[in-house]
């Protein structure tokens, strides 16, 4: 179920006010350097949005300033998704770095280790790996 985020102050949730301002400070040295048109950034907690801002430049052709709705078109999400979902099962208690890749994948068990070219070119694997592989 969809929901808007109420706001609060930073305080309210346990956040400082001063702290989000060097962040918006940083990012502002990026836009000054032009490492950045622009960014917008939003802090929530605890359900609750604690700091929104635009700053720079949505078109820099024509100095149109950012906002904060501004729609962006976003590329390649699979790995921020896909680590995020890592972090949730890893809070969750059902994944850790150092895990085997077989604990979670079992056709990862007799995996085998590229050991080099043969006469013709060819990948020359070998097995079994002097240590299973693992996320880290």
């Amino acid at each position: 179920m969809a929901r808007d985020l109420g706001p609060a102050r930073p305080e309210d949730v346990g956040l400082s006010s001063a702290g989000l301002a060097k962040v918006d400070a940083a990012v502002q040295r990026l836009i000054d350097r032009g490492v950045l048109a622009g960014a917008v950034t939003l802090v929530a907690r605890h359900g609750l949005v604690v700091h929104t801002n635009a700053m720079g430049q949505k078109d820099m052709a024509s100095g149109e300033p950012l906002k904060t709705d501004t729609i962006f078109r976003i590329f390649s999400m699979t790995k921020p998704v896909t680590g995020a979902a890592m972090m949730i099962l890893h809070d969750q208690g059902l994944w850790a770095p150092d895990d085997a890749v077989a604990k979670h994948l079992p056709e990862f068990e007799r995996a085998k280790v590229f050991a080099g070219l043969d006469a013709a070119g060819k990948p020359r694997l070998e097995a079994p790996a002097m240590r299973p592989p693992c996320a880290s």
